[in-house]
């Protein structure tokens, strides 16, 4: 009897010394392990189980093991590509979509057109009515502003093309009095030219003999109550049909970013303006062409109107150089910035 229980004890000593080392040889939760994977690196996970964490550079982890990286191979999808696409093996070997040529963004498996930027300076204050190719209508010249001011067609019906509103001397609009501000307060930017035959006023006003650019074939003049502008045969060039950019306000007159203004106006204001609507429209009526008109409730300061004047000409004109050749050959001054 005492000889088995010798030998019980034998054993329960035995299996107690290796049990302790094996609770001393174990390792503990994130320790490094020893995985069948050669590529792979092992630890100790929370279950004190030895899993495969990783892999080695050149290759990805799926499930338990580690398998060749495929991926930034260029390729070409089975089926329809896009031809904005570039196209790269993901680590699966599977060739997709990975990202846009410039100016189109990644959109699941296609590519889309990144929206335009609109540079217009949306921080100069007292923007009252704002018009280009994309609001026109036959009928209506849509204020694209957040004011609702559009333009009605009063005579004849607008033709709006890809890149210009144009009219004949039969076709005319009113811009709304709540353009103005106070006292008739305006600034009026824009972009245009004669488009026909006919090159009398474009721009022209319900009440009074006022007028901005364009007069009798001329291309730069300004009267307002009163020559602001030289205006005679010879001094700018005639019958141009290039496309300028104008600024109007009270006692300033600018032509493709240079002051033009030699006079004061007179003390008389415009009421209304329009183009080919005005008091003198029966024999001072023009064929023209817009691309943008642009309203301020008030008299920008002259570094606001540069803002506006920059981007009007960055948006529609082919010239930034300091001469500015229209129609007969003739050069004027022309935009510095």
């Amino acid at each position: 009897m005492i000889e088995i229980i010798l030998l019980l004890a034998c054993f329960c000593f035995v299996f107690i010394v290796v049990l302790a080392g094996w609770f001393l040889n174990m390792g503990e939760e994130g320790d490094e392990c020893e995985g069948k994977d050669k590529k792979g690196t092992y630890e100790i996970d929370e279950d004190l189980k030895c899993v495969l964490k990783s892999c080695a550079s050149g290759y990805y982890k799926s499930g338990k093991e580690c398998l060749v990286d495929q991926s930034g191979v260029v390729c070409v999808p089975t089926g329809t590509s896009d031809p904005q696409g570039i196209y790269l093996k993901n680590m699966s070997n599977v060739c997709t979509l990975s990202s846009c040529a410039t100016g189109y963004t990644k959109n699941g498996t296609t590519c889309n057109p990144v929206p335009p930027v609109d540079p217009f300076p949306t921080s100069i204050t007292g923007l009252s009515g704002r018009y280009d190719v994309g609001s026109a209508t036959a009928s209506v010249w849509n204020d694209k502003s957040s004011n609702a001011n559009h333009a009605p067609v009063d005579r004849g019906t607008l033709k709006v093309t890809a890149t210009d509103v144009t009219g004949t001397t039969a076709d005319g609009l009113k811009f709304p009095t709540e353009v103005l501000g106070t006292d008739s307060a305006y600034t009026l930017l824009y972009v245009g030219k004669y488009n026909g035959a006919r090159k009398r006023r474009i721009f022209d006003a319900t009440s009074s003999n006022w007028l901005s650019t364009w007069w009798n074939s001329r291309v730069g003049v300004a009267h307002h109550n009163g020559w602001m502008t030289a205006h005679g045969t010879g001094v700018l060039p005639n019958g141009s049909t290039e496309l300028v950019q104008g600024t109007d306000s009270m006692g300033i007159y600018r032509l493709n970013g240079v002051d033009r203004k030699t006079a004061e106006p007179g003390a008389a204001k415009p009421t209304q303006i329009t183009i080919n609507s005005g008091q003198l429209v029966a024999g001072q009526s023009s064929d023209w062409a817009m691309k943008e008109v642009i309203f301020y409730n008030r008299v920008l300061t002259i570094a606001e109107i540069k803002q506006v004047e920059k981007y009007l000409k960055d948006k529609y004109m082919s010239s930034g150089t300091e001469t500015y050749t229209i129609g007969d050959y003739k050069e004027i001054e022309g935009f510095t910035f």
